[in-house]
């Protein structure tokens, strides 16, 4: 998907929680899968996350703009972006550099389109949960990233292994099933309206954690590019 085609496809929408941030959304009144089905051949097999605001990532982009002193002067990591819209808000509280990781690069088109919206500036690499490896003392932000059970289980495991490896890590639990449950702390939580499509309730909380004692450690690690 080139970022024209991304342009074409989609609408400007403002996140009810972040409504100071724009990003790339599905037009009205299209469903998440009818914009699937429709566009298919730009966005080709893999699932659009990108296109969706998720709870986790409005809750900890809300966090980090409420409480910029998590990341003021830091580098932060966007693990698992999507529409790179934790990305956007680290930048916006004062991030030092931002680096949006997916293994989609769709997604990191979108993420890309979306910073330039909001005119703040953020690096993307593609890279997935197992193989990313950040420059010490980075802040590792994720949102909505435990969606399905082996991804819920890859993510947990990830940022315990960047946890331990003296990595802050800043995570949004929306609730999910295989969110993480042990050596977790809550800072915050909000309440914020969302689309009964994807959640059996319009009205949802979430809460903003860190883990607060050191996770495991994966073997298999490598540094990879910006892109």
């Amino acid at each position: 998907m080139t970022p024209d085609q991304l342009k074409s496809i989609t609408v400007r929408i403002a996140p009810p929680l972040v409504p100071e941030v724009s990003v790339a959304g599905i037009p009205h009144p299209q469903t998440f899968e009818s914009f699937r089905a429709q566009h298919h051949d730009i966005i080709g097999v893999a699932t659009p996350y990108w296109v969706v605001a998720w709870p986790g990532g409005q809750g900890l982009a809300r966090f980090l703009l409420d409480m910029p002193h998590h990341v003021s002067r830091r580098r932060v990591v966007d693990l698992g972006c999507g529409n790179g819209l934790v990305a956007i808000a680290a930048a916006m509280a004062g991030a030092r550099s931002v680096l949006a990781v997916d293994d989609d690069p769709n997604a990191l088109v979108c993420a890309r389109h979306n910073a330039r919206l909001n005119k703040v500036d953020v690096e993307t690499a593609r890279a997935d949960l197992r193989s990313f490896v950040p420059d010490p003392g980075d802040v590792i932000c994720a949102g909505d990233l435990w969606y399905d059970q082996a991804t819920g289980r890859l993510a947990t495991a990830s940022l315990a292994r960047l946890q331990s490896a003296h990595s802050p890590v800043l995570f949004c639990d929306a609730g999910r099933s295989y969110r993480p449950r042990s050596n977790v702390t809550c800072l915050k939580t909000y309440d914020l309206p969302i689309s009964t499509e994807f959640e059996s309730s319009s009205q949802l909380s979430v809460r903003i954690c860190t883990l607060s004692s050191p996770g495991i450690h994966s073997m298999n690690t490598r540094h990879v590019p910006h892109v």
